[in-house]
């Protein structure tokens, strides 16, 4: 798609179909893939006026700069989404943007991050976003790193509920895989283990990308560590490891 909007003109199009190439990759842990992409759509619009197009990129790679723990670049490039999105009246770009915002902002210690991820649900529910689904999936993540895990556990569930009504792959990819998390600190330990079971089965079968597989096998790590199983927590702890390697970030 990047090449064929470029071939005819189409140079803000062709920064998102890149921009959305490159995060698509991100749960596939292709690290320089991703780059390569952001890479290209940076360029595309780093002279261009303010537009839908431009507001669109820049909060795709504030997500991008996030998750590679690039937090001041997460920053900068997710405020300045914001500001176009706020210039134009675009309430999808602002949730998204304010979303990144805010669960960035947390992961620096800086819990006014979580005022940032409620106004995103908030704009979300308000136009009826599909975004809707993401921004209460991070303030539950942010509700969990502040300790406020049965919090945390409720929005979840509402981000679960959302995903279903649209029908999102966010759901099968994040969400779902996210519940182990919630399992173990509850100790409902044997539904999170049937969870990372399942969770390899989706991705062997290809249905799934390896996007939670690396936080699901520390949570069956620590279960089987616990219930005396060193082998077993061993090797998911070999494949957790060999997992960051090749996504290459935090």
């Amino acid at each position: 798609a990047y090449t064929a909007l470029l071939a005819v003109g189409e140079r803000e199009l062709a920064a998102e179909a890149a921009v959305l190439a490159g995060v698509t990759e991100t749960n596939r842990g292709n690290q320089e893939t991703v780059w390569e992409n952001i890479e290209l759509a940076q360029a595309l619009i780093v002279d261009a006026p303010p537009s839908r197009s431009k507001a669109f990129v820049l909060h795709w790679m504030a997500l991008a700069y996030s998750l590679a723990g690039r937090s001041d670049e997460a920053l900068e490039a997710g405020r300045a989404a914001l500001a176009i999105a706020e210039e134009l009246d675009l309430a999808d770009v602002r949730a998204n943007a304010l979303s990144t915002i805010g669960i960035t902002r947390v992961s620096l210690g800086d819990l006014g991050g979580m005022a940032d991820q409620k106004r995103s649900i908030e704009i979300a529910r308000a136009s009826n976003s599909v975004d809707v689904i993401r921004s209460p999936g991070n303030l539950a993540s942010c509700q969990l790193e502040s300790c406020q895990i049965s919090r945390a556990r409720e929005t979840l569930g509402e981000a679960a509920t959302v995903a279903h009504r649209f029908g999102s792959v966010w759901y099968r990819d994040w969400i779902g895989p996210e519940r182990v998390t919630y399992q173990h600190y509850a100790g409902e330990w044997d539904d999170a283990v049937r969870g990372v079971d399942q969770l390899e089965r989706e991705i062997a079968g290809g249905d799934l990308t390896s996007f939670m597989e690396g936080g699901n096998r520390t949570v069956r790590a620590r279960i089987r560590l616990a219930r005396g199983d060193v082998d077993g927590a061993l090797d998911d702890m070999r494949r957790t490891r060999d997992l960051a390697r090749l996504a290459r970030n935090p």
